[in-house]
């Protein structure tokens, strides 16, 4: 399982990798944010990781879709 972890700051790769390792899933971290602009980033991964300032608007939603 492949995840994408956007506007992710140095302590989240660090805290966040030893569990995905220990899952056996691939984590790519972002720094940008998910918007309309960065959306396409999450092409090709199973799942995506956002934070509370990411924008997920219907239009995001739609495009991860």
């Amino acid at each position: 399982m492949k995840i994408a972890f956007f506007d992710s700051k140095p302590y989240d790769v660090e805290s966040f990798t030893p569990v995905l390792k220990n899952k056996n899933i691939e984590g790519t971290f972002f720094e940008s944010k998910i918007n309309k602009d960065t959306v396409e980033l999450a092409k090709g991964f199973d799942g995506i990781c956002c934070f509370v300032n990411d924008d997920l608007n219907a239009n995001v939603v739609n495009r991860l879709n």
